[in-house]
């Protein structure tokens, strides 16, 4: 499913009006689930200056396979208003019984990109998040100097590893195999967790308050 969208160039403010993608099916539409994955869907490369950037727009990914929908709304957390209205006119066209699924909301696209990575290969968001927040102190530790800007579950080369977006560099660090353990030790205390069937934000902020609890 296709919108129209207003772009204003980062680089030099000329506006214009894209099609963009707010709906993927990745058992219909496969080719677009390999778009967004690699990196090339929702580009923007401008007429005037040739600046390129990815257009931050609504996505609902739909994996009927993996039973998980991810719905990235930009700037998700100032709209929290608007989001219960938004679910429940997106879900409308979901056919699927989604009671058994797991519903996620995200704020960007490499956050939606991430959780169908996690999912894709087997992994429990909630565990993943805890094992991110124990690997940030490593990470702190063996480089203090380095200020975070982001961090990612990543599959490389067919291993999982946290990819961390400093203001220097991009690191990849191991997934820690006993941080994992300690992880899904800490989880199984958790409760309540976020269950199956409706949407939750699991992100850094939710790890910090589940270890909390535990």
């Amino acid at each position: 499913m296709k919108q129209k969208v207003m772009i204003t160039c980062p680089a030099c403010g000329l506006k214009g009006v894209r099609e963009v993608e707010t709906r993927i099916n990745t058992a219909t539409q496969p080719e677009l689930k390999r778009a967004l994955l690699q990196g090339e869907l929702q580009q923007f490369t401008c007429e005037n200056c040739g600046a390129k950037r990815q257009i931050q727009s609504e996505m609902f990914y739909h994996d009927p396979k993996g039973k998980y929908i991810i719905y990235n709304i930009p700037s998700l957390k100032r709209r929290y208003d608007e989001v219960e209205e938004m679910i429940d006119k997106a879900m409308q066209e979901v056919q699927e019984d989604t009671t058994d699924y797991t519903l996620r909301l995200v704020g960007l696209y490499p956050e939606l990109i991430e959780k169908s990575q996690i999912f894709d290969h087997g992994y429990d968001d909630r565990v993943v998040e805890i094992v991110k927040l124990l690997t940030d102190g490593l990470f702190a530790k063996d480089r203090p100097n380095d200020k975070v800007v982001a961090r990612y579950f990543f599959m490389h080369e067919g291993e999982p590893k946290i990819m961390y977006i400093t203001d220097k560099d991009q690191i990849l660090v191991d997934f820690n195999e006993n941080l994992l353990k300690f992880s899904r030790e800490k989880f199984d205390k958790i409760n309540p967790k976020p269950g199956q069937g409706h949407f939750h934000l699991v992100n850094a902020e939710w790890a910090a308050r589940a270890l909390s609890q535990s």
